[in-house]
């Protein structure tokens, strides 16, 4: 029984060696000049992968800077019917974006919207889709491309 034991121990110890992290860092942010910091929420969060993949070859000599996004989201109800219910509902997101240099510097200070429009009255089909897919994906892309092309454009003419 010992022995057996002690085998298994063995081998578990041998295995151990070859195990690698599931979520490994990949360091796919590091090799950027530009840190894009952590945005809260949902969308935040598939804005900020979209910023790191579009920023992710951007080199500037050998300058580090930090960009901060706060996103906000604002939905506005349109085209009502007679009976007093929307039947659109068009969402604003506005990205207040800041890039600052190594040492704190701010450098670019803009904000950023873009808006996608939605059928309120069919909401069974919108509820189902968002179980399985953000509706936003694009329009968040769309958004990470409209900030990546402000900060390129502003750092090509400052080098």
């Amino acid at each position: 029984m010992i022995r057996a034991r002690l085998v298994i121990l063995f081998f578990l110890i041998l295995t151990a060696c070859s195990i690698v992290p599931l979520y490994e860092n990949d360091d796919k942010e590091s090799s950027s000049s530009i840190y894009v910091d952590v945005i809260s929420g949902r969308d935040g969060q598939m804005l900020r992968e979209f910023l790191t993949d579009f920023l992710r070859d951007i080199k500037i000599a050998d300058k580090k800077y930090r960009l901060t996004i706060t996103l906000a989201c604002k939905g506005v109800a349109f085209a009502m019917s007679t009976a007093g219910g929307c039947k659109r509902l068009k969402r604003e997101f506005t990205a207040k974006t800041v890039l600052k240099d190594h040492m704190g510097k701010i450098l670019l200070d803009r904000s950023i919207r873009v808006f996608s429009s939605h059928n309120a009255a069919s909401a069974r089909a919108t509820v189902i889709r968002s179980m399985y897919n953000n509706d936003e994906t694009p329009v968040l892309k769309e958004l990470s491309y409209r900030i990546m092309e402000q900060v390129r454009v502003f750092l090509i003419n400052e080098v």
